[in-house]
């Protein structure tokens, strides 16, 4: 991640990257926090309501987990429309 750090302003992660426990939430999102650590922001792809874990109830769920408790700093999403009135409620 320092090597990283040395040129870039952020990383793009698939999600899988994050959460690597069978798709399933975990409590230790390393490469979120090494990134952070390193003044990197993390956009993690791709979140879609199509395919989501069954550990989430809805695409909200889903969003609420990575932009809140992992702490993301944005994301790219199939269901843009979707996403943007999720954070507009917010």
């Amino acid at each position: 991640m320092d090597y990283v750090a040395a040129f870039a302003d952020g990383i793009g992660p698939s999600m899988k990257l994050i959460e690597t426990d069978g798709g399933e939430p975990v409590n230790d999102w390393a490469l979120v926090k090494l990134a952070h650590e390193r003044g990197l922001v993390v956009h993690p792809y791709t979140l879609r309501k199509d395919s989501m874990s069954s550990a989430f109830q809805d695409f909200e769920e889903l969003l609420e987990h990575y932009c809140y408790k992992i702490g993301v700093d944005g994301f790219f999403a199939d269901f843009p429309d979707l996403a943007l009135k999720f954070l507009e409620a917010k």
